[in-house]
Order: C-alpha cells, then sequence, then structure tokens
C-alpha cells in the first residue's frame, strides 16, 4: 500500500492505486508475492514504505518496465505515474520484454488461468506455462505434466504428461 494509506486519516486516491499497481508490476518482476517479507511483521514493513524504501527489482528487469515501476512507487503522490501516461506502444513493449522472463511468463500463466486482470483463457495458460517449461522452469514444468493429465488448456496426454514429469 502507499505511504500515504499508513498515516492516521489514510489518503486513497487515483495515486495510491498507481502505487499499488508498482506493486503488483514489482511481485511479477520479482516472482514474489509478499513484499518486504523479510520484515518480521507488517508494522515493519509500513514503517519502511513510509520512509521511502521500496523492494529492489531483479536485476534483469527490462528498463521500460523498470521505469514504469519506479515512477509508480515515487514518495510523493503528485509525482506517481498517471495511467493516462502510459501509451499502448509502450505497455507493448514493457509486456513483451517481461514475458522473456520465465518466471514472469508463469505469473502470466497463472493469470490467464484464474481469469485475473485478464478473460480467463486456459489455452493461454497452458501456451505460457509450456513457454517457461521449455526454458527450463521446474515448477511450470510439473503444471505441464497436471495440466496434460487434466486436460486443462490442452488435450489429456498421460504420455506427454510423463515427459513433463521427469
Amino acid at each position: 500500500m502507499a505511504p500515504e494509506v499508513f498515516g492516521r486519516k489514510p489518503q486513497y486516491s487515483a495515486k495510491s492505486d498507481m502505487y499499488a499497481l508498482g506493486m503488483v508490476m514489482w511481485e511479477m518482476a520479482a516472482n514474489s508475492t509478499m513484499p518486504f517479507s523479510d520484515q518480521s511483521d507488517n508494522s515493519e514493513a509500513r514503517e519502511l514504505v513510509k520512509r521511502g524504501e521500496r523492494e529492489e527489482l531483479p536485476e534483469n528487469t527490462p528498463a521500460v518496465y523498470r521505469h514504469w515501476v519506479e515512477r509508480c512507487w515515487e514518495h510523493h503522490p503528485a509525482k506517481r505515474l498517471d495511467a493516462g501516461e502510459m501509451t499502448v506502444d509502450d505497455e507493448t513493449r514493457a509486456i513483451q520484454a517481461l514475458r522473456q522472463q520465465c518466471h514472469a511468463q508463469v505469473k502470466l500463466a497463472g493469470l490467464y488461468a484464474k481469469g485475473n486482470w485478464v478473460a480467463k483463457d486456459e489455452s493461454e495458460s497452458f501456451r505460457w506455462y509450456m513457454q517457461a517449461a521449455s526454458q527450463g522452469h521446474v515448477d511450470a514444468q510439473f503444471t505441464v505434466g497436471e495440466l496434460f493429465m487434466s486436460g486443462c488448456g490442452t488435450p489429456v496426454s498421460r504420455s506427454a504428461a510423463a515427459v513433463w514429469y521427469r
């Protein structure tokens, strides 16, 4: 959550939503779902955010994607990115760059599987799991085996599942 939300009188706005978007983008890039997971409790994490500290993005995060996350995370709401500043070309480049990362591919597959932020599409989910699995992502390989067994997003194939379970 944005620093201004942690005050005595939380200030929710489109700008605090942009901060939250930056956190979701960090989760995708870092393949993590818990910001400041090294902190013993949430109050410590809140204090870090209020002081302006942010999670680290992986070194291989594409520059345009990194720029957007950092703009979403500006400490002062007025300096944060406006949704209208994101152009389709920028968005396309950021998404394409992120798709090159295995862990981001797995996250994207999960979004399609659950229908979070995108239309639910089991075939598209399978495609992204397969992409990551083909690049050696172990969790994706297991998931592809499961999907072949269940027929979720692909025809049932026990023989194909066996290949991915190895």
